[in-house]
């Protein structure tokens, strides 16, 4: 018996040490069309599932008055805006409590869908329980209506356990440099992030990039107008958010074409050309040759006009 019990001492020791350092947080949304407020559960192996912990939990304050918006969890009938739960690996109840404000509505939630799925399994419960309303969130798509009228239109137990999986890091958002602007003929652009191993994906068509878009490994040269999109993530990061820059690429193009416009016994030659430095609207002074006043009826006359 000593060796069995020895055994299974053993097995549940990398278990226990894996809870011991869970830490987490899951923000869940609140709203009712025109406002919201982020209801952060938590996570700590400093945290408490009864109590407020100085340094981490965040008190709601007192209830606005009839009319307007409000949202709030309660634990052992205090009102937070964030809390902190102990993270050994049971069950644990937030109720939550909210009001749209008047003419706006229905309350929804909405939550980071792939984040909870790692974190815990999560039910939305009626306050009776009576198990009339029980949605497990673990099967929605990070979104859920509250229903009006109905059991749970004001209120409802949030219940978790925690699965012992932590979250991987959400990696810093890219940095462009140029972070966009007007260039001659072609721009060399370097992107970087501070999350250090993250690798960065990028697109130039203006579509939002993924990591299954292309990959970043230097320097990128534009040679023609782009929108520049770029996400940084890949092993051990969750995506971050897009950082995105506009770059307009001038041609260095350039010549001279000219077109001769003749009567037969006199001509003038029209000069149609190309500059980086030319205009297709205004006047460019030491380019361009305005033309002189028209001559009197009669008289051969060319020219060509823009904009007037």
């Amino acid at each position: 018996m000593k060796h069995v019990f020895i055994a299974v001492i053993i097995s549940i020791l990398p278990f226990l040490s894996f809870a011991q350092d869970l830490e987490f947080t899951l923000p869940i949304s609140v709203s009712d069309g025109a406002n919201s407020i982020d209801l952060i559960v938590a996570v700590s192996p400093d945290g408490s599932s009864t109590a407020f912990v100085e340094g981490l939990d965040q008190l709601a304050p007192p209830a606005p008055p009839d009319g307007a918006f409000d949202a709030r969890m309660k634990v052992n009938g205090t009102s937070y805006f964030t809390k902190y739960f102990d993270n050994a690996l049971t069950e644990k109840t937030a109720t939550f409590e909210y009001r749209a404000s008047a003419g706006n509505g229905p309350i929804t939630l909405s939550w980071d869908q792939e984040a909870l799925d790692i974190v815990g399994t999560f039910t939305i419960t009626d306050t009776f329980g009576i198990g009339i309303a029980d949605v497990n969130m673990n099967n929605l798509d990070g979104s859920y209506t509250i229903p009006s009228p109905g059991i749970i239109q004001s209120t409802f137990n949030l219940v978790f356990t925690p699965s012992g999986n932590s979250l991987d890091p959400i990696a810093e958002t890219p940095e462009f440099s140029p972070n966009g602007g007007t260039y001659e003929g072609s721009a060399d652009v370097t992107i970087s992030s501070a999350s250090d191993g993250a690798s960065i994906f990028y697109t130039t068509d203006g579509t939002n990039p993924t990591t299954s878009s292309t990959l970043y490994t230097g320097p990128i040269t534009l040679s023609a107008s782009a929108t520049l999109k770029a996400i940084a993530g890949g092993d051990g990061f969750r995506p971050s958010e897009i950082a995105e820059a506009s770059f307009t690429i001038l041609s260095n193009l350039t010549f001279t074409l000219p077109i001769s416009v003749s009567d037969g016994a006199n001509s003038i030659d029209l000069i149609v050309a190309v500059s980086p430095d030319g205009s297709s609207t205004a006047f460019v002074e030491g380019l361009d040759q305005l033309a002189p006043p028209a001559p009197p009826d009669g008289a051969f006359d060319a020219r060509m006009k823009v904009n007037g």
